[in-house]
């Protein structure tokens, strides 16, 4: 967003002085920044840095070969989580995820943003994505149908 910014200034054609001013500030942040990430690199690790190392590392992982892997509670995933899951789909025995869905939704369903598990279903064929491209064999979708509450479970309690 700066260097967009920054890009946009420097290619003004008519730049009135505070445009000028601007642009130059604009440059030097980009420079302090740039200079910060540099010396940052070789001494931290943020949050996004973990899963990124995650998923380059999880093929290297004797622990993970062998491993079942079970997921819920999860409604959408970032794409740097995706690659982790990716890995995971790829490399450990057996992976478990369950998502709440009303239905499995096809690869080539069109999604209505209304729906009230539309994040989850994009989520749904975003996986089914992501296990097609790697060739990773897909068991049936399990959809628990009945699932009536008795009423007595839903009143509160009165000791």
């Amino acid at each position: 967003m700066l260097m967009e910014k920054y890009n946009s200034l420097k290619n003004k054609t008519k730049k009135r002085p505070q445009d000028i001013v601007l642009q130059e500030k604009l440059h030097d942040i980009h420079l302090v920044f740039q200079r910060l990430e540099m010396e940052m690199a070789d001494h931290y690790i943020g949050s996004e840095d973990f899963l990124k190392l995650l998923a380059e590392k999880i093929s290297q992982s004797a622990y993970l070969k062998n491993a079942d892997i079970y997921i819920d509670g999860f409604y959408s995933f970032t794409p740097l989580e995706l690659s982790v899951l990716e890995q995971l789909f790829m490399n450990c025995t057996n992976v478990k995820l369950a998502l709440t869905l009303d239905r499995p939704y096809g690869a080539e369903e069109r999604l209505n943003e209304l729906d009230l598990f539309f994040e989850t279903a994009k989520t749904y064929q975003e996986l089914s994505d992501v296990c097609s491209r790697t060739k990773v064999k897909v068991e049936e979708a399990v959809v628990l149908k009945d699932l009536s509450i008795p009423v007595s479970a839903l009143t509160p309690f009165r000791g």
